[in-house]
């Protein structure tokens, strides 16, 4: 019954996406039918590139055949309001890119969406990476603790797990813990 968010980069011919969207827009057509999210993970300059952003998008939603809502920039790569404003012209409802790459927990202070300055963005909190809980030990106890805080305060715990990680021979141990 756990459904997740799923952000797709998209291949703009120069930002070396090494898989072909029409390959996987089937894969993601189905699982949006069965209650996933599917957003837009923004190029690494997208954030800076508001027409990148725009063409992006545009690609995604054609391959899923419907809209595309939410986006989380590569590297949580933010220049605050300035990329919020290009997320909310381009069409955008939530912005997930808010968050550490070196830390775990709630970068905006609490486990609860918050609005950008603007009010035009829904902006959620990324609780941590898999990358951060995984190389620093005790992951499934950390990850615990997180979901046990945002379900006291009825809010939010987001986990930013990589693709790669189903790799078990370069990410021993990831998937495991991803599953439990």
């Amino acid at each position: 019954g756990l459904r997740s968010d799923w952000y797709v980069l998209v291949s703009t011919g120069d930002n070396g996406v090494p898989y072909a969207l029409s390959g996987i827009a089937g894969d993601l057509r189905n699982l949006s039918r069965l209650g996933h999210g599917i957003g837009l993970h923004g190029s690494a300059p997208s954030y800076l590139e508001p027409a990148r952003l725009v063409r992006e998008k545009a690609l995604l939603e054609e391959a899923l055949g419907g809209p595309v809502a939410a986006v989380r920039q590569h590297n949580l790569s933010l220049d605050g309001p300035r990329t919020w404003a290009s997320q909310a012209r381009a069409g955008f409802a939530v912005d997930a890119s808010l968050g550490f790459n070196q830390v775990a927990g709630w970068r905006s202070g609490c486990s609860h969406p918050i609005l950008d300055p603007s009010g035009s963005l829904v902006l959620l909190s990324l609780t941590a990476m898999d990358g951060v809980l995984l190389t620093q030990g005790g992951a499934e106890t950390r990850i615990r603790a997180f979901l046990e805080t945002a379900r006291r305060g009825e809010g939010l715990a987001a986990f930013d797990w990589h693709g790669q990680g189903t790799d078990g021979r370069d990410y021993p141990g990831y998937l495991e813990v991803y599953e439990r």
